[in-house]
């Protein structure tokens, strides 16, 4: 049962509830094969072999994908390209998912990293993924700012699941009908 069926069984859902709901209640699952995962307390990560991207939302349908610098972005550019490139195919059928980067746009677009990478292919590549993928990229410059950044995305990702469950809950009870679990 996911998290958000459990908040259902055991909560009265509102929409006041789900806008203040605590992040201590929210599980994140992380790639098993994640050498240095974030901190993403007070979230719970719970250790998966996930089969597309390195964090994905408890009830699978939100994911994120981590780059930990410009330089292993563009050797996705280069010489992972297709493995990349299959892996945003991927990305595509989950609700909601994202790239973040710990690293700068600046950085990407003045060429700093170690790559003999031209910058303004490596900016047209970027732009082109993320158009013909409709994913998004972020860049956060730190590790910590990633990290916060994360936290926000699953925390927001996972209240916007309890709110379509609360509107088929509605949906129902106006129905007559309950949301049996």
């Amino acid at each position: 049962m996911s998290n958000a069926w459990r908040a259902m069984k055991t909560t009265k859902l509102t929409a006041h509830r789900i806008r203040h709901w605590p992040k201590e209640q929210v599980k994140v699952l992380v790639d098993s094969r994640e050498q240095h995962p974030w901190d993403l307390s007070p979230m719970r990560l719970e250790a998966a072999t996930l089969a597309t991207g390195d964090y994905a939302s408890s009830c699978g349908r939100y994911l994120l994908e981590r780059k930990n610098s410009v330089d292993e972005l563009i050797s996705c550019m280069t010489i992972g390209r297709d493995r990349f490139e299959r892996e945003l195919e991927r990305m595509q059928a989950f609700a909601s998912a994202i790239v973040v980067v710990e690293g700068t746009y600046a950085d990407l677009a003045m060429g700093c990293y170690r790559s003999k990478m031209n910058k303004d292919s490596a900016l047209s590549t970027l732009v082109a993924w993320q158009q013909r993928y409709k994913i998004s990229f972020q860049f956060c410059g730190t590790r910590d700012e990633a990290e916060r950044f994360a936290r926000s995305y699953f925390h927001q990702q996972f209240r916007n699941h309890l709110t379509a469950l609360l509107e088929v809950q509605q949906a129902m009870a106006e129905h007559g009908q309950e949301l049996s679990l």
